[in-house]
């Protein structure tokens, strides 16, 4: 059961998520070959993927899942990093266009803004810098193409 997919920065790969088998999956568009990686979660050591983005300059891919935000790097093909904070599955994610932000919306019924960086090379950590409560289930939030700091309007809930 495929949950998410999403295109990298220039259109050559997809990354699928899947809250099934616990996995995501990254194929290569003009030569449909594909590898996937198994999530790693807190209590059963799996975790559901519900949504998958890649970062604007693809070297990461971030991942909403029941056990918080998971970084994936592309080029180490590895989970370096998880964002905890939710109280709920993570149901969306989405980055900044300057990759510098993740937006998360989450069943716990909060849309959190992260601030970077996502790499686990770097000390800093990363955090959350202001989060908005709905008054159900968030589905999904964007970040708008032409200001990194507004997150849309159209939440879905």
């Amino acid at each position: 059961n495929v949950t998410s997919v999403a295109f990298n920065h220039d259109g050559t790969k997809i990354v699928s998520g899947s809250i099934i088998d616990h996995t995501i999956k990254i194929w290569e568009v003009f030569d449909k070959i594909g590898f996937e990686i198994q999530c790693d979660g807190k209590s059963n050591g799996k975790a559901k993927v519900f949504s998958v983005a890649w970062s604007p300059n693809g070297e990461q891919i971030a991942l909403g899942t029941n056990s918080g935000i998971q970084i994936f790097n592309t080029e180490e093909n590895k989970i370096e990093k998880t964002l905890e904070g939710h109280t709920g599955s993570v149901t969306s994610v989405a980055w900044s266009p300057n990759g510098e932000q993740i937006a998360s919306a989450s069943a716990d019924k909060t849309v959190r803004i992260w601030n970077g960086p996502f790499k686990e090379k770097r000390r800093r950590r990363s955090s959350f810098s202001r989060f908005l409560r709905g008054p159900g289930k968030i589905y999904e939030s964007v970040f708008s193409d032409s200001d990194d700091e507004k997150v849309s309007d159209q939440l879905k809930f």
